[in-house]
């Protein structure tokens, strides 16, 4: 029973990893195989999945989630902003309003945090400026004209003067320099990426994938789905490509020295997904069930993305993930999975359909998904449906959420979308008794603003003792608040 046991496991890893894996190279391996024109297959895989990117983005455009492009154009270049109202009845009721404002420029590689809170009649108000170079932190309250900061790369001979004021003891100046250091490093990488990372030499990759898929059988010919005419190309893969495959990833990935600076988390990161591949050799090697993988692409005219559908099997076992996208961009799309195995030699079956449908009714956009989840072993099927209803010329929505036969729950807002800003807000939340309003917006095109700063060099005994008066007075205030309460 426990070789058994062993080899089950073994055999089930191997269809996962397999699986993945094959999945990963044709969806991953589209965009890198559009820069070449070897291979007219890939070159209309490419586009047929760039056109299903385009379509998915014009459905998600359709739903509040589509501030979430606007946000990100915002971090690139512009301001986010965040107001919570927050209210309560009654002579002791909480009564604030919060507001926050983070501005970021990629381009100037700077960003700048705003914070200012009023509740129950207090004032209290913090900022943060960070660049590649320094940081730096601000309070009209606790400091205030004054803004502090340090230069990252001279933190060590600048704080001297500071942490003997301070009488701060060997191990506590080495664990501060540390930590300046880290926040640092974090700016240094945020930037970079934020203006898109280093460039990586994609050219290996290319050259992997396009000796591969000249290597392996496919087949296209003319046929009907959907009621739309499609040509469908096939990809076949079996045990000895996909191992041949895998262990020239292998010697690429190893050989990958951005792959591993990107990776580099922790020592361990960059082996441990190289070990995680060879592993997914060995399975495959030391399995004596044949694995088959058919990949199936679905296009119609002007390469657009009818179905994709991959299918794997081994021995008795099997899964398939198949993506429908209908007619045209806003007809009901289907993403059905399906797995058959045999456990103790009994047939089990799982299956999990996702269905989206979009209508749009005289500029009102209802868009539901619904989540039919069916394992072998459950009386009867799961359903879970999410419901978004948006118009945007008033930009009124409402959220809702169903598990049937269990719960459900809906909320309502406001979704206002410019070319260059958006303003979502939520209404009439309750809790405990506590109406909270929270109002998000960005703007793109705003400028950062930046901050001079009093090096921590220039810190002296008169700050220090300002600053310690100023907390012992909040904490005054705080304490005689919560003995009200």
């Amino acid at each position: 029973m426990e070789n058994d046991t062993r080899k089950r496991f073994r055999k089930g890893r191997g269809v996962v990893a397999a699986s993945v894996l094959a999945f990963a190279l044709v969806v991953g391996s589209i965009g890198v195989l559009a820069v070449n024109n070897w291979f007219g297959t890939a070159l209309t895989i490419n586009d047929a999945f760039e056109n299903f990117g385009e379509e998915f983005a014009q459905r998600i455009e359709t739903t509040p989630l589509v501030s979430f492009v606007r946000i990100g154009e915002a971090m690139n270049e512009g301001v986010i902003t965040a107001d919570v109202n927050i209210s309560q009845q009654g002579f002791f009721g909480i009564n604030g309003d919060i507001n926050a404002r983070l501005y970021s420029s990629a381009e100037q590689e700077r960003m700048a945090l705003l914070l200012n809170a009023e509740v129950m009649g207090i004032n209290a108000d913090a900022s943060l400026f960070l660049n590649a170079d320094s940081i730096a932190i601000g309070s009209d309250v606790f400091l205030g004209e004054n803004n502090l900061g340090v230069f990252f790369d001279t933190v060590e001979t600048d704080a001297q003067n500071f942490f003997n004021l301070a009488s701060l003891t060997q191990r506590d100046r080495a664990d501060a320099i540390y930590a300046i250091e880290v926040i640092g490093e974090f700016a240094r990488e945020f930037f970079a990426n934020l203006n898109g990372g280093e460039e990586h030499n994609f050219q290996p990759y290319i050259t992997l994938l396009n000796n591969f898929i000249n290597s392996i059988e496919q087949d296209r010919l003319n046929t009907s789905i959907n009621g739309v005419s499609v040509e469908r190309i096939a990809l076949e893969i079996n045990n000895e490509s996909l191992v041949g495959f895998l262990n020239d990833l292998y010697s690429v990935m190893a050989e990958d020295n951005y792959l591993h600076l990107l990776l580099n988390v922790n020592e361990s990161a960059f082996d441990w997904l190289l070990q995680g591949l060879l592993w997914a050799i060995e399975d495959l090697e030391e399995s004596e069930e044949e694995l088959l993988i058919n990949i199936y692409f679905y296009i119609g005219n002007g390469n657009r993305l009818v179905r994709f559908q991959l299918d794997t099997s081994i021995g008795y076992d099997s899964a398939s993930i198949i993506l429908d996208t209908g007619a045209h961009a806003l007809d009901t799309w289907t993403l059905e999975i399906n797995s058959t195995y045999f456990v103790l030699k009994e047939l089990r079956e799982d299956s999990m359909v996702i269905e989206w449908t979009l209508e749009n009714v005289g500029g009102t956009y209802s868009n539901t998904i619904t989540i039919t989840n069916n394992v072998w072993h459950w009386n009867e099927p799961d359903v879970f449906i999410l419901s978004s209803v948006w118009t945007p010329s008033t930009g009124g929505f409402t959220l809702g959420f169903e598990e049937v036969g269990w719960d459900s729950g809906s909320f309502d807002g406001n979704f206002l979308l410019t070319d260059d800003s958006m303003t979502l807000r939520f209404e009439d939340i309750n809790i405990d008794g506590i109406e909270i309003a929270i109002t998000i917006g960005a703007e793109v095109g705003v400028q950062t603003p930046s901050a001079d700063f009093v090096n921590i060099s220039d810190w002296d005994q008169d700050l220090i003792d300002h600053i310690e008066q100023q907390i012992a007075a909040f904490e005054f205030m705080m304490m005689l608040l919560g003995t009200a309460w």
